[in-house]
């Protein structure tokens, strides 16, 4: 089986060609098409001339096309599901993530990978894409001549230089000890691919891929640095930064040219670094874990020193990834290549997946392709339509004598409802029937309710009678000149607000007050001093016996 992974990027088409079996694997081919040097150029245009090209040799053979769907157009996340079953994973992957991703099962298209099997649990990378992304990306490759047999996740695809993807999915007898409270955390490892526009941030534990993010960061930032500080056209810059990109960690000895052209690439990066740690933070808080290493790819994972700076960054070891090592090639295996080579070759590997641990595939439910063989389904299925059509009219036969059936229980249903309405609510013979049992029924509740109502104010103690009560208890004008400003009684609860001359004076209105306070209790709040010196401010809540029913 063979296999083509296109990895359409921002300013290169990189492609790989892969054949083999689950066991072993040989890269065929690794080729580089540069895109957008020509500004005149519309870069749609250019991509599909290279597309038509590799149309030629690969349309009509048994090559399975991969592409994906950048990663920012796409949603990952981590679930753990009670079921280990696929199928009842896809079908309940729309209401697992419903509070996490703002799409339905009619706006996007959801597939996921299982990391794991815990007993009879299994823990899953959910992916989720918006159909109208899906349909963009179709329409510009099926115009291509070259239409994609599979339509994948960059992230997740990237992930198959590092996982056992030829295996089925590890299962365990039981959950690991750090899903328990109080357990160990994760060992995390993130993986970083720093592309032309973006940074895919991946997050492993092992071998195991359990997240994905994309930074909206890449080398064109440095480039876009470089142009600006020394005003030079941004092919000019790119030349720069892909011949000469290096950071100083130490700066003694270094000339003045070479310190700002290391602070204009550094102030870049460590954007970056701040954006992959903010994922990587997002990842330890879902994952529960800790990141012990990274590790990264990328053209731009070949500037001098920028791993000893992501290391200072992220506060933990930075290296270069290493995964060519577990593939035959037929071309030389360079750290240039095998900085640049990480998207294109998990895409080729993703066609040779098998069912037992599955693609993962957008192009499924409304984008799924359809078989025109109709002669071919009917030899191989027409006995079971057959089968389906007897079924189908025994079906309607049943549902129509169901439905005579069931007009006739109508029919005394609406005889019994009318005796009853005559005997029970007293009803006339003409208002004997649905609508006027219902209008009597909704008659008796409103009756119901009003009489509940009546229950609340029963015997409650007037307003005007608190008042006096509680007129009667403060002390007389002479002993506390008292100034109310709002007295408000609803139900039992009664706020009292005011000023008096001094703050001792609030404590005997309190004391005074308990006596009309149920059980005594009684919050009280000074306020601040008022202006002028006309007194200090209160106010004081509690509770009196009104003697209310509750309607129950």
């Amino acid at each position: 089986m063979r296999s083509l992974g296109i990895d359409i990027g921002s300013s290169n088409i990189k492609v790989v060609e892969v054949s083999g079996t689950s066991r072993n694997v040989q890269v065929l081919s690794y080729r580089e098409f540069p895109i957008g040097t020509n500004p005149s150029l519309d870069r749609d245009l250019e991509v599909l001339e290279v597309l038509r090209g590799l149309a030629l040799e690969y349309l009509g053979g048994q090559t399975r096309i991969v592409y994906s769907l950048r990663q920012e157009f796409v949603s990952a996340r981590f679930k753990t599901f009670p079921f280990a079953d696929r199928l009842k994973i896809l079908k309940s992957l729309p209401f697992e993530l419903e509070e996490d991703l703002p799409y339905s099962s009619d706006t996007a298209i959801y597939d996921a990978r299982i990391s794991q099997v815990l007993g009879s649990s299994a823990e899953v990378v959910a992916v989720a894409a918006p159909k109208t992304r899906i349909e963009q990306a179709l329409r510009k490759l099926n115009d291509s001549g070259l239409p994609p047999t599979i339509l994948t996740a960059e992230a997740l695809a990237f992930a198959n230089c590092f996982e056992r993807w030829q295996e089925a999915p590890r299962a365990a007898g039981s959950p690991p000890p750090h899903l328990h409270d109080g357990g160990p955390a994760r060992i995390l490892t993130a993986r970083l691919h720093i592309g032309h526009t973006h940074t895919l941030v991946l997050a492993f534990e092992n071998d195991r891929l359990l997240g994905a993010r994309s930074v909206l960061w890449g080398a064109k930032n440095v480039i876009d640095a470089i142009s600006r500080r020394y005003e030079i056209p941004f092919i000019e810059a790119e030349k720069e930064m892909k011949t000469k990109a290096f950071i100083l960690l130490n700066k003694h000895g270094a000339s003045y040219d070479q310190i700002l052209f290391s602070d204009t690439i550094a102030h870049q990066v460590r954007d970056l670094g701040k954006e992959v740690k903010i994922s990587m933070l997002e990842f330890e808080n879902e994952l529960g874990g800790n990141f012990s290493a990274a590790e990264i790819s990328g053209g731009f994972s070949q500037a001098l020193n920028v791993q000893a700076y992501l290391t200072q960054v992220l506060e933990v070891p930075v290296n270069r990834a290493h995964f060519l090592t577990n593939f035959n090639t037929s071309f030389e295996k360079t750290p240039a290549v095998e900085a640049g080579i990480g998207v294109a070759l998990g895409l080729a590997i993703e066609g040779l997946r098998k069912p037992k641990n599955p693609a993962i595939q957008f192009l499924r439910l409304d984008f799924a392709k359809q078989n025109d063989g109709f002669r071919e389904f009917w030899d191989n299925w027409g006995p079971v339509v057959t089968f389906c059509g007897v079924g189908l009219v025994m079906f309607f036969v049943y549902a129509s004598l169901r439905d005579s059936y069931s007009l006739t229980l109508a029919d005394q249903a609406g005889d019994a409802l009318k005796t009853q309405g005559q005997q029970v609510a007293g009803l006339r013979p003409q208002m004997a029937n649905a609508t006027g049992v219902r209008g009597y029924i909704i008659r008796q509740k409103k009756l119901a309710a009003e009489a509940k109502s009546l229950e609340t104010v029963m015997g409650m103690t007037p307003a005007v009678e608190i008042l006096k009560k509680i007129s009667d208890a403060i002390p007389n004008a002479q002993q506390v000149p008292l100034k109310v400003k709002t007295l408000h009684v609803e139900d039992d609860r009664v706020r009292l607000v005011g000023s008096v001359k001094q703050a001792t004076q609030i404590r005997l209105i309190e004391t005074a007050l308990r006596g009309v306070a149920r059980g005594g209790q009684i919050t009280s709040q000074p306020g601040a001093a008022l202006p002028n010196q006309e007194g200090v401010s209160f106010t004081m809540t509690f509770q009196v016996d009104r003697n209310l029913v509750v309607a129950k």
